[in-house]
C-alpha cells in the first residue's frame, strides 16, 4: 500500500526508500573502519620499527668495519669493530660498511697491448713487422739508461685504519646491497680506492726506475722489486691511506718484443761470462789452497830441520864440554881416545885399509902387516848353474 506525503500546496510526492541501501552502507561502513584500523596498525609498527630495529646493524669483525655518518659528515669515535649497534636510520644516519680483508689491485700500466707475446716463452717466434710501441696504446718504463722496460705489477693489501682509509683513500660509496633484516647498508666500492693505490704504485715504478739501468732491472728483478716496495711504502705512509702493504709482487719484467732476442742473447752471453768467471774463481781458489798446503810443508820441514839442528848443535855443545873436561883431567889419555876415534870414523868410510909398521928413528921403508879389506861380495850361484851353466 503506498503512502503519500501532502505539502502545503497540496502536491504529492513519494517517501525517501531507507531500508533498501541500510545493508550496503552499513558494510561498507565496518569495512573502512577494518582499513583504517589495519592501516593505522601498519603505520604504528612500521613506526616503531623505524625507530627500534631500522637503525640498528651487526658488524662482522672478521669481514668487515663500520662507519656511521651522522648527516653525512664522519665524527669520530663513530667506527664500529664488531657487535650490535643502534642509530637512528637514514636520513640522520648513514651506515657504510668497509670490508677489512685483503684486497689485490693490479698494475699494468707499464705492459704493451701485446702482453701475451711477454708472457709467451716463444714470444721471440711470433715477431712481426707491427710489434713496435703506440703512444697512448702501449706502456713501458724509460730506465735511467734510456732503455725501455715493460713490467707488471701486483700488490697485496689490508685496511688498518678505517678513518684514514675513509677520509683520505675513498671518493665516494656505492650501494651494492640492502640487508632487508636490519635495513639500508652502504658498502664502500673498492674501485675507486684501487685507482688511488695503482696510481701511488706507478709513481714508486717510475722514481725506482728512472735511477736504475738494464742491469739492475732486468738482471736483478729481487732488488729491483725490493727498491719499488720500499719507495712504495714511502708514499702508502705519506698519503695517509690508513692500509698497510702485504705483498708486491713483480709479475714480468721485459723488454720490447722487438729487442726481445738481443736481450736473449745478452743474458745467455752473461750466464756463459757468469760460468767462466766462476770457474776461474774455483781454480784460484784450488791454486790458492794447493799453494797455502806446500806453504805449510815448507814451513813445516822447516821447523824440523830447525828443531833438528838445534838439538844436534846442544847434543855437540855437550859433548864438547865433556870432552874439555875429561881434557882438563886426563890430556893425553883423552888425545889418544879422540885420535883413535878419529881415524875409525874416517876408516869407516875407506874401501881399501892397510896397517903399516913405521920407524920415525930409522925412517926406514914402512912394512905391510895386514890388509884389512871388507869382505867381497859373493854372487850367489843361480838355479841355472846347478842345471847346465847358465846364469
Amino acid at each position: 500500500m503506498s503512502e503519500h506525503i501532502h505539502n502545503s500546496n497540496g502536491n504529492t510526492a513519494p517517501a525517501p526508500q531507507d531500508g533498501q541501501f541500510a545493508p550496503g552502507v552499513e558494510l561498507l561502513s565496518k569495512a573502512l573502519k577494518t582499513v583504517f584500523v589495519v592501516l593505522a596498525a601498519a603505520i604504528i609498527i612500521m613506526l616503531a620499527w623505524f625507530l627500534t630495529c631500522g637503525g640498528s646493524f651487526i658488524v662482522d669483525s672478521t669481514k668487515e668495519e663500520v662507519i656511521v655518518l651522522r648527516f653525512g659528515k664522519f665524527i669520530d669515535g663513530n667506527v664500529y669493530k664488531s657487535g650490535w649497534h643502534w642509530f637512528l636510520p637514514y636520513p640522520v644516519n648513514k651506515i657504510v660498511r668497509i670490508p677489512i680483508i685483503k684486497q689485490e689491485v693490479v698494475s699494468n700500466a707499464f705492459m704493451a697491448s701485446n702482453a701475451a707475446k711477454l708472457y709467451n716463452p716463444n714470444a721471440k717466434q711470433m715477431q712481426v713487422a707491427a710489434d713496435s710501441l703506440t703512444p697512448g696504446k702501449d706502456g713501458y718504463t724509460l730506465l735511467g739508461d734510456n732503455s725501455i722496460m715493460h713490467s707488471d705489477w701486483k700488490m697485496t693489501y689490508r685496511i688498518t685504519d678505517t678513518k684514514q682509509y675513509f677520509l683520505n683513500c675513498m671518493s665516494r660509496e656505492t650501494v651494492i646491497s640492502k640487508d632487508m633484516e636490519y635495513g639500508p647498508t652502504e658498502q664502500v666500492s673498492l674501485g675507486t680506492a684501487s685507482v688511488m693505490l695503482k696510481n701511488l704504485l706507478d709513481d714508486a715504478v717510475i722514481t725506482v726506475s728512472s735511477s736504475l739501468d738494464v742491469d739492475k732491472t732486468y738482471f736483478d728483478k729481487a732488488n729491483y722489486e725490493i727498491l719499488v716496495r720500499q719507495q712504495f711504502e714511502k708514499n702508502i705512509q705519506k698519503a695517509r691511506l690508513g692500509i698497510t702493504l702485504e705483498s708486491l709482487n713483480l709479475l714480468l719484467v721485459a723488454p720490447p718484443i722487438k729487442s726481445f732476442e738481443a736481450f736473449q742473447n745478452l743474458l745467455l752471453s752473461g750466464a756463459e761470462s757468469s760460468a767462466i768467471l766462476e770457474q776461474a774463481r774455483t781454480f784460484a781458489v784450488e791454486q790458492e789452497n794447493q799453494a797455502n798446503t806446500k806453504a805449510a810443508k815448507v814451513i813445516a820441514d822447516a821447523k824440523a830441520y830447525k828443531h833438528r839442528i838445534v838439538s844436534q848443535v846442544k847434543a855437540d855443545a855437550v859433548y864438547f864440554n865433556e870432552i874439555v873436561r875429561q881434557f882438563k883431567a886426563k890430556p893425553e889419555a883423552t888425545f889418544v881416545s879422540l885420535y883413535y876415534g878419529t881415524v875409525a870414523n874416517a876408516a869407516a868410510d875407506v874401501k881399501d885399509k892397510f896397517i903399516l909398521d913405521y920407524n920415525k928413528y930409522t925412517h926406514t921403508t914402512p912394512t905391510l902387516w895386514l890388509k884389512l879389506n871388507q869382505e867381497p861380495d859373493i854372487k850367489k850361484k843361480t838355479e841355472g848353474d846347478n842345471n847346465g851353466g847358465q846364469k
